[in-house]
C-alpha cells in the first residue's frame, strides 16, 4: 500500500461527504448504467447467481450495492485505502462485507472470484504498483473469472492512461472481450467548473480557516454559500439532460467526447 496515496484519500474523505459525488451526480449514474449493462449482457447471462464479487476502490459502497444487488445471494466484498471510507460503506450498506485493504497487495483472506471491478481506482497509483496490482487481481480471480476495470481520460494529466496505453495496460494480463467509452466530454464541459464551485462553496460554509478569516461576517456568508452549493447539487443531479448531453456528444464529437474506457476482460 502506497502511504502517500492513503494519505492524500483521507484528506479527501476529510471533506464530510464522498468527495466524488458518486451518490448525487447524473454523470456518475451514467457510468454505473454502463458497467451494470456490461456485466447483465456479458457476465450474469454466462455466470448465473450467487458468484463470489470483489470491488476495488469500493468508497462509499455506491457501486458496490449495485453489485449486491445482482448477486443477493451470492457474496460480494467491497474494499477501499481509506478507513472514513469503510466506516461509511459499512454504515450505508451493512449487508455488504466492507474491508479496508488496497492494490497492489489487496491484502484479504479470500479469493478465487468469479467477478472483480476496479472502476475509477488503478490510475491513483504509480506504474509499477499499476502493474502489480493487476498481476494481484489475476491471481485472485478464478480462471473462468471475469474482470471489469475502468479509467478516465484527460489531456496531459500525468496520472491518466490514454486510450491506446490503457489497452496495452491491460492486455499484458487479461484477454480483452469488450471494450467501450464513456463519452461525458461535451456534459463535463459545464459539470467540472460547477462541481469545483460546489466544492468552493461547501468549503467556504464549513472550513475552519475561513470562520477564522472571515470573522462574524461568516455567520451572512456560510447560508448563502449553503444555498448556492445545494442548487448546484440539485442541477448537475438532473439526469435526462446530462443524458441528452451525452448523446449529443456521442454523436457530435465522438473522439473529443471520450472521457473514460472501459474494458472487461478474462484471464490469458
Amino acid at each position: 500500500m502506497y502511504k502517500e496515496n492513503k494519505e492524500q484519500m483521507e484528506e479527501m474523505f476529510l471533506k464530510g461527504e464522498e468527495p466524488w459525488g458518486q451518490d448525487w451526480r447524473a454523470s456518475q449514474f451514467i457510468r454505473y448504467d454502463i458497467y451494470k449493462r456490461i456485466l447483465r449482457n456479458l457476465v450474469f447471462s454466462k455466470k448465473r447467481a450467487p458468484i463470489k464479487i470483489l470491488d476495488i476502490g469500493c468508497s462509499y459502497g455506491d457501486f458496490t450495492v449495485e453489485l449486491w444487488k445482482m448477486n443477493k445471494e451470492g457474496k460480494t466484498i467491497g474494499i477501499d485505502i481509506t478507513e472514513i471510507g469503510i466506516y461509511e460503506a459499512r454504515r450505508r450498506y451493512p449487508m455488504i462485507d466492507f474491508k479496508v485493504a488496497a492494490l497492489p497487495e489487496v491484502e484479504i483472506e479470500e479469493n478465487d472470484f468469479d467477478l472483480i471491478t476496479c472502476l475509477e481506482s488503478i490510475y491513483y497509483i504509480p506504474m509499477d504498483g499499476r502493474i502489480a496490482g493487476l498481476k494481484r487481481i489475476k491471481e485472485l480471480l478464478k480462471d473462468d473469472g471475469y474482470f471489469l476495470i475502468s479509467v478516465p481520460h484527460a489531456r496531459n494529466h500525468p496520472l491518466y492512461f490514454t486510450k491506446e496505453s490503457f489497452f496495452e495496460f491491460i492486455t499484458s494480463e487479461f484477454e480483452l472481450i469488450h471494450r467501450e467509452y464513456n463519452y461525458g466530454g461535451l456534459y463535463y464541459f459545464f459539470e467540472i467548473p460547477l462541481f469545483r464551485t460546489y466544492w468552493r462553496a461547501v468549503g467556504l460554509a464549513r472550513k475552519e480557516k475561513w470562520k477564522k478569516k472571515l470573522g462574524p461576517i461568516h455567520r451572512l456568508v456560510k447560508p448563502m454559500a449553503l444555498f448556492i452549493a445545494k442548487w448546484i447539487r440539485f442541477i448537475l443531479s438532473l439526469k435526462y439532460p446530462a443524458i441528452i448531453l451525452f448523446y449529443l456528444g456521442r454523436k457530435l464529437f465522438p473522439a473529443r467526447s471520450i472521457t473514460h474506457s472501459i474494458a472487461l476482460c478474462k484471464k490469458k
